[in-house]
């Protein structure tokens, strides 16, 4: 895992993030910086450390995560492939942090990922109502997929 700068070309993949979608592209970028974004690279499949994913969340901005169930092998079952452009742990936006025995999240071979800090949970969503509505959204559609899973289990 290695650190850079954010680059246009990631800017960019962050504003096709459905989160955004609806927003003004600069503001956006405003709001990420005032944040605190932080972009890594990770060359394969790697475990993201829990101390990253407690205080922010995360978007794909190229390759892939897998989350699963467990930690360290103990029942794992894969829950959801997140690719580019697509958030994670967002439930961070609604004060919760991430368990790190409910779930472990690792990259799908090379990838890149933004980590957006938090410092105040609904934050953005006062600043920017249209993402709140997205963020209800993504939660309502996370809820129909669960539903579908524990159906067919």
């Amino acid at each position: 895992m290695k650190k850079s700068e954010p680059t246009a070309e990631d800017y960019a993949s962050l504003e096709k993030c459905r989160l955004f979608s609806g927003c003004d592209g600069e503001k956006i970028r405003d709001f990420l910086e005032e944040s605190g974004i932080k972009v890594l690279n990770f060359t394969g499949r790697e475990t993201l450390p829990q101390e990253i994913r407690s205080d922010c969340w995360g978007i794909v901005l190229s390759g892939s995560v897998r989350i699963y169930s467990g930690v360290d092998g103990e029942g794992e079952m894969l829950l959801n492939v997140v690719g580019a452009s697509q958030p994670f742990d967002i439930a961070v936006l609604a004060g919760c942090r991430p368990n790190p025995v409910m779930s472990e999240i690792k990259t799908a071979g090379k990838c890149r990922i933004a980590f957006i800090g938090t410092l105040e949970p609904t934050h953005l969503m006062e600043c920017y109502p249209k993402v709140a509505a997205n963020v209800m959204e993504f939660f309502c559609g996370r809820i129909a997929f669960l539903n579908r899973k524990i159906h067919t289990l």
